[in-house]
């Protein structure tokens, strides 16, 4: 059955010392395809210089030409090394490290491995060994280095960057139109509880490489057992709630789901500045009052930062069970550096 899908062009650089693992990329790639196109709606399509580069006559840069037809027009790259770094270009040391600089550069994901394999020592270019050496710890302080295993690996890492990939687009796209979404003090106290996402003040402050989706939603939490669905850009987190009075609600971690962080140090901060090590988890219920924060921690790396803003309950004399919360996801964990 045909799909439709987003296409992504996956660039294989490497020295001629990897053929055998550069074969391997290029079939877990396709097996990436087996496994994830559909459901993801994403195709993954591997390139390679000496497949897709054509010649071209009086052209006095091999490097540039394979820049010009190949890498410039990919969205990935996945380097790998061993004990060679290539031939040197005009610019740089090899031409694998002139392709995996511009990906850096162009703010594109990059993933590069590093083979650990024996290799005979009459066949070893030492020098070459020692340069592979010093750009193995470059890339393991800009955290794209990989220790290289097999095909599995490779397809585990290509699931998360595509995963990545999609949040990225998902909050480009959300800057392009989030001037059309009014402010909140336009929010009526009542708004549905669809999809709709408004325009959070903590956007301002927030780096949204970091942040997928922030919000406010306004619900009852007396209906469906206090269980409301945070709907994001990526995906829904479900979240429990119950009744405590008109200035303080009950939370719940929900088992198997996630689970609930209070911040001590500092209750309602909602900022990307937290870090996990602030809260504590080890309640399965807290009672926030309003304006106090608790963080979600789901699986994936999923955490999502909820504010309470509002609370209003018929027992206390309101005319109904409503709760407003604002939140701020994040597809990673909240650590400190």
């Amino acid at each position: 059955m045909s799909f439709q899908a987003e296409v992504l062009n996956v660039f294989i650089a490497s020295p001629s010392d990897v053929s055998d693992q550069r074969n391997e990329i290029e079939v877990a790639v396709y097996e990436w395809n087996s496994m994830y196109a559909q459901d993801m709606s994403v195709v993954l399509l591997p390139r390679r210089w000496e497949k897709d580069v054509a010649p071209a006559y009086g052209h006095g840069n091999p490097q540039g030409l394979i820049n010009e037809q190949v890498v410039y027009h990919s969205d990935i790259v996945i380097g790998i090394f061993w004990h060679r770094l290539g031939f040197p270009t005009k610019t740089h040391p090899s031409g694998t490290l002139e392709e995996i600089d511009h990906f850096i550069n162009e703010g594109k994901d990059v993933l590069i491995y590093f083979v650990d394999q024996d290799k005979k020592y009459d066949s070893m270019d030492y020098e070459q060994a020692g340069e592979v050496q010093k750009y193995r710890k470059k890339y393991q302080s800009q955290g794209v280095y990989h220790e290289y295993i097999n095909g599995s690996q490779i397809k585990n890492d290509l699931y998360r960057t595509v995963q990545k990939f999609l949040a990225k687009n998902a909050v480009k796209n959300r800057k392009e139109i989030i001037d059309l979404i009014p402010d909140n003090s336009q929010i009526n106290s009542t708004p549905s509880i669809d999809t709709t996402h408004v325009k959070a003040d903590v956007l301002d402050h927030m780096y949204l490489e970091d942040a997928i989706d922030s919000g406010i939603y306004d619900f009852d939490y007396s209906d469906n057992d206090g269980k409301f669905g945070i709907n994001t850009w990526l995906r829904l987190f479900d979240t429990q709630w119950s009744r405590a009075s008109n200035t303080a609600i009950h939370v719940y971690a929900i088992d198997g789901i996630c689970e609930i962080g209070f911040n001590a140090t500092d209750p309602k901060q909602l900022s990307i500045d937290v870090t996990e090590d602030n809260f504590n988890f080890s309640s399965k219920a807290r009672t926030l009052k309003i304006n106090e924060v608790v963080l979600f921690r789901y699986d994936d790396n999923d955490s999502v930062l909820v504010k309470v803003l509002k609370i209003e309950d018929r027992m206390s004399g309101d005319s109904k069970d409503r709760l407003s919360i604002e939140f701020i996801y994040f597809q990673r964990p909240l650590m400190a550096e």
